[in-house]
């Protein structure tokens, strides 16, 4: 049995599975910082990885699921990113307000 060291866990779950591919790989799957333990068999998985072109580290199916979770949280990322620079850009127009010259009115910056 080999060990596996995770230095700041507060949680530890144990997992039996009978294997049924990747017999080198066993469970908790760690990829990222996320850890997951799956009882079942995804028939799907090279085709999954094909598809997303991620980098596959592992054999064992489980692993795909991961490779979902990642690619949802980068997503989620890069629109929380978005959507912040929107909130900062909205409120940086509403306490800047706008400045009037003839014939034009424009946005006017004030650094705060």
């Amino acid at each position: 049995m080999s060990e596996l060291q995770i230095p700041r866990s507060a949680v530890v779950i144990g997992h039996s599975r009978l294997i049924t591919n990747g017999q080198s790989d066993n469970q908790p799957v760690v990829r990222e910082d996320i850890a997951i333990v799956h009882n079942g068999i995804i028939t799907n998985d090279d085709e999954y990885w094909r598809v997303s072109q991620q980098k596959r580290f592992f054999v064992i199916d489980t692993e795909a699921i991961l490779g979902v979770a990642v690619r949802l949280i980068e997503k989620i990322s890069r629109l929380m990113s978005f959507l912040m620079r929107q909130v900062v850009t909205e409120r940086c127009l509403l306490m800047c307000g706008t400045v009037s010259s003839p014939g034009k009115t424009r946005p006017h910056v004030e650094y705060w």
